[in-house]
């Protein structure tokens, strides 16, 4: 099974800043109060089909988002990987955040039979709709069909079955260390990642997308 833990800001309906804020992890979205993950559960009309452009942070080289330069993303560590050029299709993407209160990691959607992209991709900042950064542009790196997407209410995230773990904080031996994405290919973590699979599989409840 293909699958990816990516880390982002917390947000109750990822759908822009309007009635909304970003409670940040990293440090562009603590000092601006911004991020490109505003709008990932914001479907888009291309093509005749309803999509959702998601952003997770792969951090920057030597000099931060000044004045250093995006890193990639290390798609062939996706489990069934093969040999992937400059994206994977197929991939269910688990988006995590840390609950504003706890700061304790959980899930808060996902993407299923996603596009991955090895390099952030960037379109042009749309002004009226404050879609993007200014500075930056309209950055996202996974793809999918708005069907096959959902954003949990925010009364599900705390359940204790969309739990994400941190190795950092002594959760546990497997989970998100430094970087904002977890390939989930440790042996401990096995088991863990068919419970969620499962319960992403199962889950028949209310969808915010």
């Amino acid at each position: 099974m293909r699958i990816v833990f990516f880390n982002i800001s917390y947000m109750e309906f990822y759908k822009g800043k309007q009635g909304d804020k970003l409670i940040g992890t990293t440090r562009y979205v603590i000092e601006k109060g911004d991020g490109a993950e505003k709008h990932n559960f914001q479907p888009l009309l291309i093509d005749g089909v309803e999509i959702c452009r998601g952003f997770v942070e792969p951090g920057f080289t030597k000099g931060g988002f000044e004045n250093g330069s995006q890193r990639l993303m290390h798609i062939e560590k996706i489990a069934d990987a093969g040999n992937p050029k400059e994206k994977i299709d197929n991939v269910l993407v688990v988006w995590c955040a840390p609950l504003p209160e706890s700061k304790r990691t959980v899930v808060v959607g996902w993407y299923k039979n996603a596009t991955v992209y090895r390099k952030v991709n960037t379109l042009p900042y749309e002004k009226e709709a404050d879609w993007g950064l200014e500075e930056f542009g309209n950055w996202y790196n996974a793809v999918a069909k708005k069907e096959d997407c959902v954003l949990l209410p925010t009364k599900e995230r705390s359940k204790s079955i969309w739990a994400a773990y941190r190795r950092s904080h002594g959760q546990s031996a497997f989970g998100f260390g430094q970087s904002n994405m977890w390939y989930a290919r440790e042996d401990n973590a096995q088991e863990y990642v068919q419970q969620i699979a499962k319960h992403i599989e199962q889950y028949s409840g209310e969808n915010w997308v």
